[in-house]
């Protein structure tokens, strides 16, 4: 089976932007069927979906879990009741309409979860499809000119600076609701280009909840300490108990994903210094984020209590303080 005469234009383009390999025979979970594989884990595997075997329906991504064990599915089930519920929350704050979009609008900031079964065989969760991981979409181009009319005039460090305020904005949302995520990492935030007004715009949104931490939902492992990606999790996430973490865990995530936007580095090249309690910035990579440098820079403190809001970034962004 090739490419080029198989799906809808929507599974095209989602094919293209997430790289995924096609597979020879469509696999069926429920009621939707998996066609390729974007990637492939210990834990299990991540397709691009549609509810039909010809890939002509609402595109989606279908997530696998290759064991049982009760650990893992009740980290799985946890992602999707705490997804469910900012889902329920977003409702309050609609998505744009745009125009020419080929499917109804989902909600803003998290994937819409479709169905799941945790129960078989093959345990599986299926949600909307909302791009490819901001690791893709920069690895893409995101930021670059293709794609885009002759009226849309924003330069690369535009669409970056873009992104990272939807970023912004998405786990904020998440805070308002009580949800710390505690895995905040380029693989887990997805883009998508939709067309507005006959401009491409990024529209952002989290994902895998697995690790997060809400009022409702507590309870990891017995000792939760360790918890999440080397280099873009907090320090505490790995030195103390990862129950006690605060909102300012993901502020520390969230500033290395603004180096990784702005300078293309991951967290190993960008940070230097003797131990993890005297890590600091590489200067280099300091020099490129602009007017967001002073907040990175603290936002990358080892004490907690010594990060900055989110909302301090907001004047950086797009503020009086901002680039020009």
């Amino acid at each position: 089976m090739t490419t080029e005469d198989f799906g809808s234009q929507r599974f095209q383009r989602a094919l293209a932007s997430t790289d995924a390999t096609l597979l020879a025979e469509p696999l069926q979970l429920g009621s939707f069927y998996c066609h390729a594989a974007i990637k492939r884990g210990g834990q299990g595997t991540v397709y691009l979906g549609t509810g039909d075997n010809q890939a002509r329906s609402r595109v989606c991504v279908i997530k696998t879990f290759n064991d049982s064990d009760p650990d893992t599915l009740d980290r799985a089930e946890r992602s999707i009741r705490i997804q469910l519920r900012l889902l329920d929350k977003a409702t309050d704050y609609p998505a744009t309409l745009f125009s020419r979009d080929d499917q109804i609008r989902p909600s803003p900031w998290v994937p819409d979860i479709l169905a799941w079964d945790l129960d078989g065989s093959l345990p599986w969760v299926a949600q909307d499809f909302r791009g490819p991981s901001l690791t893709r979409a920069l690895s893409n181009g995101v930021a670059d000119r293709s794609g885009r009319s002759h009226r849309n005039q924003r330069t690369g460090k535009d669409v970056r600076t873009w992104l990272l305020s939807q970023v912004v904005d998405a786990v904020e949302f998440a805070h308002m609701h009580d949800v710390i995520h505690r895995d905040l990492k380029p693989d887990n935030i997805l883009v998508e280009r939709v067309e507005a007004s006959h401009l491409m715009v990024e529209s952002v949104a989290l994902c895998d909840f697995d690790l997060s931490r809400s009022r409702e939902h507590t309870t990891l492992t017995p000792s939760a300490v360790g918890m999440g990606t080397f280099g873009y999790a907090a320090p505490e996430q790995f030195w103390g108990n990862a129950r006690d973490v605060t909102t300012a865990a993901d502020v520390y995530s969230l500033a290395m994903v603004a180096v990784r936007v702005f300078t293309g580095l991951e967290p190993s090249d960008a940070m230097v210094g003797p131990g993890l309690m005297h890590l600091r910035l590489d200067p280099s990579a300091a020099g490129q984020l602009g007017s967001k440098r002073e907040w990175v820079e603290s936002a990358l403190s080892f004490n907690p209590t010594d990060r900055p809001s989110l909302k301090e970034l907001h004047p950086k962004l797009y503020g009086p303080e901002a680039d020009r």
